[in-house]
């Protein structure tokens, strides 16, 4: 992604606020054919990313590796997911939550038992709250990583050379993408499975991002190819075609691969582009890519304060603000003030953390 250090972490961290921009935009326009389409590639491509990114060499120091990932992804679900459970009764008095569209029955308050039993699934990562809808992300991250961790760990000591453990690890991941893809359209009632299935879909996307690093140099980043990758996301939105990965929707399994392949390849080749103009737009998306996570887990809440200017404007009930994500009106537009408020508002707060934390320095 260019010759200099400077622009290819430019590069990659524009990467990672397109990718942002198109969560947000998936979570604000439901309903609509750009819910759709962005779809396609918004969480993949930060999977595509860490495998990117992934350096085998960490297998030589695992407790490294495993405590690192503990810091970054577990912690903060963990913290995060403590405090919105311990809150999960006022956000009900509130009229911030009330129907739980993924189970499809009303919310109802913790007691004291359910509480603990829901405290003890955060710590296992197996629960968030509903205003905590992309925290699936922490959880799919850290556990595609350790599966992708541990597949490489084994077939560098099992393969005699570099290359049958390449080879190794190519085919165990394809094996688990093929369960994974088996799983989803025929499920086998498993307990758990479903965490399963996800994993087992992101390690297949985290070697795609591997593999783009080992063949970058015969992959050139062509804008013509990237302008097709968009007219076959576009066609695909065109004709109805959905998948969903956090939802572990994967439809066709080809056109699954396809779809987050072309979505990779073309933010990449913009973002490369961007960031060789160096101008305040690329200063921007770099500051955005920078701090995607704290948009990835506050961009839901910060949706209730476009909900509340919409129940004003419209003079909807008091009942709409337990709307998830956002209200389910199909608005060819109300989609933008939502995407505004859910990145400006996050950033916002990390400019001001970071000011603050630079005054304090000196």
């Amino acid at each position: 992604m260019g010759t200099g250090t400077h622009h290819h972490d430019t590069a990659f961290s524009i990467v990672k606020a397109l990718g942002i921009v198109a969560v947000v935009i998936s979570h604000a326009a439901i309903l609509t054919p750009l819910e759709t389409f962005t779809y396609y590639f918004n969480t993949a491509v930060f999977f595509f990313v860490a495998g990117y990114f992934f350096d085998d060499g960490q297998t030589a120091a695992p407790g490294r590796f495993i405590g690192r990932k503990l810091r970054r992804l577990y912690l903060p679900y963990v913290i995060l997911g403590t405090l919105f459970v311990l809150l999960h009764n006022r956000f009900l008095e509130w009229h911030l939550i009330a129907y739980d569209f993924s189970a499809r029955e009303a919310i109802l308050p913790y007691d004291t038992p359910e509480l603990l039993r829901t405290l003890g699934r955060v710590f296992l990562f197996l629960h968030h709250e509903q205003m905590q809808a992309p925290f699936w992300f922490l959880q799919g991250l850290f556990l595609g990583l350790m599966l992708f961790f541990c597949i490489t760990l084994a077939t560098r000591k099992l393969a005699p050379t570099p290359t049958v453990a390449e080879r190794l690890r190519g085919g165990s991941i394809l094996f688990l993408f093929t369960v994974a893809m088996l799983l989803a359209r025929h499920p086998s009632g498993i307990p758990g499975e479903w965490i399963a299935v996800r994993t087992f879909a992101i390690t297949g996307i985290i070697y795609l991002g591997k593999l783009f690093r080992i063949f970058r140099a015969r992959l050139p980043l062509d804008g013509r190819i990237a302008t097709l990758c968009l007219v076959i996301l576009l066609a695909a939105a065109a004709a109805g075609c959905r998948i969903n990965l956090g939802g572990r929707l994967f439809g066709n399994p080809v056109l699954f691969v396809v779809l987050v392949c072309t979505g990779c390849y073309m933010l990449v080749t913009a973002a490369s582009r961007l960031a060789a103009t160096g101008n305040r737009l690329t200063r921007m998306l770099d500051y955005t890519g920078r701090h995607t996570m704290a948009i990835m887990l506050w961009h839901i809440p910060a949706f209730k304060l476009v909900i509340l200017f919409q129940m004003w404007v419209c003079d909807y009930p008091p009942r709409y603000l337990a709307c998830h994500p956002v209200i389910p009106t199909g608005s060819p537009w109300w989609w933008i003030p939502y995407t505004v408020v859910g990145i400006t508002l996050p950033l916002g707060f990390c400019l001001l953390y970071d000011r603050l934390i630079r005054s304090v320095r000196r």
